[in-house]
């Protein structure tokens, strides 16, 4: 009895586990436990029938061998289909990412420079009268980083803007400081500082409707651009 009990613990933690854990665990993992789980419930139950208590302590543990290695399976074979279609999904964005790079690129014939914008749409954008980077601007800037680390560039321009709510002279100096803000994360990503210019646009260039509420938040933005001769 004192056996059978010590298996009923193991499935106890084993679930336990599985109720606290399963959002940071891969499929084969997840597939481990939860045979585990299965094939001890299952074989305890067939050994209890067979064996009594004694059968079922050793229905429990054959169950909990067997299942374990059937559920690591097929969450590999899950694990395996997900990784397809995370692959697939980063070609798209690829496809998608040399499309917008080639609409976003212009040249300068004043300075002989081709400007190529960097950063994406709406992605690196502001509270109102802040200049504090949230999570999404964060991972934009981490995605800004890996795609720069293997391309060749004399510089890049970071433009601020706000919207239109604010005097003039606030705006100018807030548009700055939003743009300071995103080269020192830059920086301390790696970049040189030296290559990093800051400009600030106050509300003089718009990339949305002042007039909408959705508008306004979209100009509370930065934007990066990467420059090449």
């Amino acid at each position: 009895m004192l056996t059978y009990r010590k298996s009923i613990t193991a499935l106890l933690v084993a679930t336990a586990l599985v109720a606290t854990s399963c959002d940071f665990m891969s499929n084969t993992d997840k597939g481990y436990v939860a045979g585990t789980v299965g094939g001890t419930v299952l074989g305890a139950g067939l050994g209890a029938i067979i064996g009594g208590d004694y059968g079922a302590d050793i229905g429990a543990h054959l169950g909990m061998a067997v299942g374990g290695v059937a559920g690591a399976a097929i969450g590999a074979n899950e694990d395996e289909k997900a990784y397809k279609r995370q692959q697939a999904s980063m070609a798209q964005v690829k496809v998608a990412d040399e499309e917008d790079e080639k609409a976003q690129e212009y040249f300068d014939e004043a300075t002989g420079m081709y400007y190529t914008k960097v950063s994406q749409d709406h992605a690196i954008l502001f509270d109102s009268r802040s200049c504090d980077l949230n999570g999404r601007a964060c991972k934009e800037l981490l995605r800004i980083a890996a795609a720069l680390s293997d391309v060749p560039f004399s510089g890049i321009m970071i433009y601020g803007s706000t919207d239109d709510t604010e005097s003039r002279d606030y705006a100018m100096e807030l548009s700055r400081e939003r743009a300071e803000v995103v080269r020192d994360y830059l920086v301390a990503l790696g970049f040189h500082e030296e290559l990093l210019t800051v400009v600030g646009l106050g509300s003089d260039y718009p990339v949305a409707d002042n007039s909408t509420l959705d508008g306004r938040a979209k100009n509370r933005c930065v934007e990066v651009y990467i420059v090449r001769r």
